[in-house]
């Protein structure tokens, strides 16, 4: 049997390994000693499952289905106990999901990509915690993948378009990044999955270098500091000291300002700033923006808000650089 879109993978306490193939539509089971496989449910309608979780403690498959924006929750006979979510940005909503984990103690960890951002659930399906945003920096999502967590907690995201995995605390507090884009040991190119065994072993499927990568504890060091010392323009960059985000007098960008040399005032300021986000030192664009229409495009695109509103203050070409609230003028 060929398979057309191959995505997520997991086992069961019973060994079986269970995997789901977009495409088909389908959830197949492979069982210990013997060859055929196995469709888990011939009856199971399922709207482009992706990401495949078990859950020991409840004895249930958790589904992605990224086309219905929710998780579909199956007993072990493949037969639907629930759904949970639909589609939308509050929490416990999705806007195509893509990769799950379960971890040894039921929580369940679900990349709700688009969404940019990471959704934490209980074993009932009740939203524990909400973190991430979009970003071109350290602990910022770009096009997150794969995930999982170690025995301390930690959680392991897989970014696709950072060609790193980037490691967060359970409150969802960024604590590193390992690798970078390349070809050599603990380098990545769009890396997709990751799976972590009961010992810490991190396997992250490597996806553009057609390899599995196997780190160990101590190889996960070596890679910190040879980035620490070996790679300083990768440290330095997950500041905007060197980025087009700088846009003092010494920022490398054309956009700079003629005299002001301080890199943080142009966004933020300790002082005088917008009472409904704090800190921020930009006035929110006071207009209506004329959204992209396709008759091929499945997503449904509404006015900017929250943290677009933040960059479009900047970048939507009606506030000039120097427009802040306070220090008014600096960027003339």
């Amino acid at each position: 049997m060929k398979f057309s879109s191959l995505v997520g993978m997991c086992s069961n306490t019973f060994s079986e390994i269970l995997f789901t193939d977009s495409f088909r539509k389908k959830v197949y089971r492979i069982s210990p000693g013997k060859k055929k496989l196995q469709v888990l449910n011939d009856s199971l309608k399922l709207d482009q499952p992706t990401g495949i979780a078990y859950s020991e403690l409840r004895g249930e498959i958790w589904v992605v289905e990224t086309n219905a924006h929710r998780i579909a929750v199956l007993n072990g006979r493949g037969e639907i106990i629930k759904h949970i979510g639909s589609r939308g940005t509050k929490a416990g909503e999705f806007n195509y999901p893509t990769h799950i984990w379960i971890d040894k103690s039921g929580l369940v960890y679900v990349v709700d990509a688009m969404n940019f951002r990471i959704q934490v659930f209980n074993d009932s399906g009740e939203v524990v915690s909400v973190f991430g945003e979009p970003g071109d920096a350290s602990g910022y999502f770009a096009r997150p993948k794969g995930i999982a967590t170690d025995s301390h907690g930690n959680i392991y995201l897989v970014d696709a378009l950072f060609h790193v995995v980037q490691v967060f605390n359970i409150q969802g507090k960024f604590l590193y990044t390992l690798g970078r884009q390349g070809h050599g040991e603990g380098e990545f190119w769009m890396p997709s999955g990751i799976f972590i065994d009961k010992d810490n072993f991190v396997y992250i499927a490597d996806s553009y270098n057609s390899r599995i990568q196997v780190l160990n504890k101590l190889l996960m060091y070596k890679i910190l500091l040879f980035m620490l010392f070996c790679w300083p323009g990768l440290i330095h960059a997950q500041s905007i000291v060197n980025t087009r985000h700088n846009l003092s007098v010494n920022g490398p960008g054309e956009m700079r300002a003629n005299s002001e040399e301080e890199i943080c005032l142009f966004c933020h300021t300790p002082h005088s700033s917008r009472p409904e986000s704090p800190l921020w030192n930009r006035r929110e664009p006071g207009v209506t923006y004329n959204l992209y229409k396709s008759s091929t495009m499945q997503a449904l695109p509404g006015q900017p808000d929250g943290t677009s509103m933040l960059c479009l203050s900047c970048h939507d070409g009606t506030i000039a650089l120097g427009s802040l609230i306070s220090r008014s003028g600096v960027g003339e």
